[in-house]
């Protein structure tokens, strides 16, 4: 069964500067993130709150499943998933918790990605 007919939102992968060389004093330089698109789809795994002296932090839960073109590290974020019609789906800068490749017949048919993001929101 085919994947990209099941991928109906489209989200921006941020992909970290690399070292690229040394300054005359030796310090390292890196170059800047570069961004791509990718079609994906995005669904919600679980809410959960975190109590503290200072109130509740909402914290967000969500899996990503992205095709087998392309190529994620735990390096990566995931930013402003939106749909075909440019409606925000899920606003903000999410983390790479997990990666899984999913296999059929012994070909990559997929990726799930588990993403987390702490919203830090007093409720």
């Amino acid at each position: 069964m085919r994947i990209s007919h099941l991928l109906i939102h489209c989200a921006t992968v941020v992909v970290p500067g690399g070292q690229s060389g040394k300054d005359a004093y030796g310090r390292p330089i890196y170059s800047e993130p570069t961004t791509r698109e990718i079609k994906c789809r995005l669904d919600q795994l679980r809410q959960s709150t975190s109590t503290d002296d200072e109130g509740k932090d909402v914290l967000w839960s969500y899996i990503l499943f992205a095709g087998p073109e392309d190529s994620f590290d735990m390096n990566m974020q995931i930013r402003e998933v939106v749909d075909k019609e440019g409606n925000v789906v899920a606003k903000g800068t999410y983390s790479i918790e997990q990666i899984f490749p999913v296999y059929q017949l012994s070909r990559l048919h997929h990726y799930e990605l588990h993403l987390s993001r702490g919203d830090g929101a007093i409720v």
